[in-house]
């Protein structure tokens, strides 16, 4: 029977396990990982591969026909999701990188659409970036053409 007592048990070592476990530790808890076969061998290995801040809700923070109320609720959402993701940039550098997210479209509302609400988010991410560490900025975000795909 084991004794040990631990602050934080993660079962599953995939990818949502072990970076849970690295940040769980990084901030000085005791921690242990359960694991039924090879880490990084199940569904999270293969499915997530986005680190993001929530850029999803942003969206429905703007939907006309979401509930009265919820927008607050969801941006708040993208500002925590904003947090965590700086919080991982800074304990796991060496695990990921930027990259950028394209938004084909043949319309020019849409692609204006589309560039504001990235616009906010990136407004958003610098209101939320620590401003001390100046390691990892993502790029603002830019228009491109077909051509230059």
């Amino acid at each position: 029977m084991l004794k040990t007592q631990y602050d934080v048990l993660v079962i599953g070592g995939g990818c949502n396990g072990a970076g849970v476990l690295l940040d769980a530790s990084s901030r000085g808890l005791k921690c242990a990982l359960v694991e039924a076969n090879d880490f990084a061998a199940g569904t999270s290995s293969k499915a997530t591969k986005l680190i993001h801040g929530g850029i999803r809700y942003l969206y429905e923070v703007f939907e006309l026909d979401i509930r009265k109320g919820r927008r607050i609720e969801k941006l708040k959402l993208v500002v925590e999701a904003l947090k965590e993701r700086n919080y991982f940039l800074e304990n796991a550098y060496y695990m990921n990188r930027p990259l950028p997210m394209v938004f084909p479209s043949d319309s020019f509302f849409w692609a204006a659409f589309y560039y504001s609400g990235v616009l906010v988010y990136h407004l958003l991410y610098l209101m939320t970036k620590d401003k001390n560490d100046t390691r990892y900025t993502f790029p603002a975000p830019f228009w491109m053409n077909a051509n230059e795909m």
